[in-house]
């Protein structure tokens, strides 16, 4: 039977803190645990070759008088206790898994427990007298924040738990044939950027000649975004593309530059208003990007930038080059639109760009430098995911530009686990508006309920963004450069363009930090 919340949420059309609910019950933990017994058995296996090699070994070395076989044995032998540690280290984040899926378990239960006793001691059940127009909105407004507080809850739950499946999988992405010895390990099935930047071209392929209107018009809008990016002269690369992800907005990342042998490599990350069917302004931004990195790198430096479009953008509906489709459309425009009144659609991208940047790390060289670069809501999702990204993220800077704010759970710069303090750059121009708290009254206007939501489910009274990163408060490294547009006071959103945040002395300075040129660039000396 449907909580009654369940029911409020439709009456008030807020998004339904049950769907997240039914995903985290769904998630069988048993299924985890019989693999834990399995890497378990894997490992005994192993560890019992090993010591078989140990003990040939010894033989060897007291019968046989040329050392080639005792160094053959041998390297079967420490290979051996590598296979074993990595199925130890496999057990044990299966393991951690399971116990993050039980806690979820536990924190949809108690969440749904504290709302039942909420319902109950506030009698939210009780229907209003028609005439008592005060009542009525009292209670309306109480039941509103209790459906936003469940969803809230609801959605850190299912944050803290794709954070835990992110950890494991990293964990097991180990390929057992990399930790045999030389001439025996078979040649590595990584495919590289190259290939997935074929397979994903031959799907855009497929979906230009769809009879799916809708697929067709995407693939088009990104192949004319590939063309754009093309005539810039660099390699191009399709890091993604799915046309049905994301409630049918579409995910789409285009690398400018050759992101395998680039020396340093950066993620832009747009804002609000912003669809993967028009990405050609930040694509031509990240063309930008990298050859500014490049110039203010050594000499023979080279540098790829990748616009990113991988995550629920609010308002991405009005930038969408197609008709909105669906069996309701008016939904789905209300429902990408109440995105950009909170950080909450920052918390699920943190968790996409963390997955994408965790999976390009494994196709670009080793010591290449990684730069996340974030505008408006873009910074948000930045922000959120160097939070939740371990340090092993290998995540050299992030840089947040014209930011509303750092999202939940980040009150400064040293809360960040990705990269330290002293690697989280911002700008802000003073005529931006979004940085400044006209953006969260506006919000908080919009929402009002979410003040008391955040509240109850996250212990966040820093405002509808979270904390002002270019805050001296904040600690981070505050970019002091002059808008590329005059200003004379008052709301100006032209100052908010990422054309402007990425054009003249402010792109030179990202570009310095990209390239780990730190010293030239001109930050606040407050810190």
């Amino acid at each position: 039977m449907a909580h009654v919340t369940s029911q409020w949420a439709n009456q008030y059309g807020l998004p339904d803190p049950a769907a997240s609910a039914d995903d985290l019950r769904r998630a069988d933990v048993a299924a985890l645990r019989a693999a834990v017994v399995r890497w378990e058995a894997v490992n005994l296996s192993v560890g019992q070759g090993g010591d078989r090699a140990r003990n040939a070994l010894a033989m060897l070395q007291q019968g046989w008088s040329t050392p080639q076989a005792t160094r053959a044995v041998a390297t079967l032998a420490q290979a051996g206790d590598r296979l074993a540690d990595s199925a130890r280290a496999a057990a044990r984040a299966v393991v951690s898994l399971a116990e993050a899926l039980e806690r979820a378990h536990r924190d949809v239960e108690r969440t749904y427990a504290h709302a039942d006793a909420t319902i109950t001691a506030r009698q939210l059940r009780r229907e209003p007298l028609a005439t008592n127009a005060a009542e009525i909105a009292a209670i309306a407004a109480e039941r509103q924040a209790l459906v936003c507080s469940m969803h809230a809850e609801m959605r850190s739950a299912e944050a803290r738990l794709e954070a835990a499946a992110l950890g494991a999988t990293h964990a097991l992405a180990v390929d057992p044939r990399d930790l045999l010895p030389h001439g025996v390990a078979a040649p590595s099935t990584n495919p590289g950027a190259r290939d997935l930047d074929a397979r994903n071209r031959a799907a855009l392929a497929a979906d230009r000649a769809s009879p799916d209107g809708r697929h067709a018009l995407f693939a088009r809008a990104v192949q004319r975004a590939l063309d754009e990016a093309a005539a810039h002269g660099q390699a191009v690369q399709l890091l993604t593309y799915d046309a049905d992800s994301l409630a049918g907005h579409g995910a789409a990342a285009i690398a400018v530059g050759d992101i395998a042998y680039a020396d340093t490599v950066s993620v832009l990350v747009p804002g609000v208003a912003n669809s993967p069917t028009d990405m050609s302004g930040a694509v031509r931004l990240s063309a930008d990007l990298a050859a500014a990195t490049a110039r203010s790198g050594p000499a023979g430096a080279t540098s790829a930038a990748i616009a990113w479009f991988g995550y629920d953008i609010p308002l991405s509906w009005a930038a969408d080059q197609r008709p909105i489709g669906g069996r309701n459309p008016v939904a789905s425009i209300v429902t990408n639109s109440v995105l950009a009144i909170d950080a909450s659609a920052a918390v699920s991208g943190a968790v996409r760009l963390a997955a994408f940047t965790r999976e390009m790390r494994t196709m670009i060289a080793p010591s290449a430098a990684v730069t996340l670069i974030g505008h408006s809501y873009g910074s948000t999702v930045v922000s959120q995911a160097a939070r939740i990204m371990p340090p092993e993220a290998d995540i050299d800077d992030i840089v947040l530009l014209g930011s509303p704010g750092a999202g939940y759970r980040g009150a400064t710069a040293h809360d960040y686990t990705a990269v330290p303090a002293d690697h989280v750059y911002t700008v802000a121009f003073p005529g931006d508006p979004i940085p400044n708290d006209i953006t969260d009254l506006i919000a908080e206007l919009a929402n009002p309920a979410g003040i008391i939501a955040r509240a109850l489910a996250m212990g966040d009274r820093t405002g509808p963004f979270g904390a002002d990163p270019n805050a001296p408060a904040f600690d981070a490294q505050a970019i002091m450069v002059p808008s590329g547009i005059s200003w004379n006071g008052g709301v100006d959103l032209g100052q908010h363009a990422l054309d402007n945040y990425l054009s003249g002395p402010a792109l030179q300075a990202v570009a310095a930090v990209a390239a780990g040129r730190y010293s030239v660039v001109p930050v606040r000396r407050d810190r």
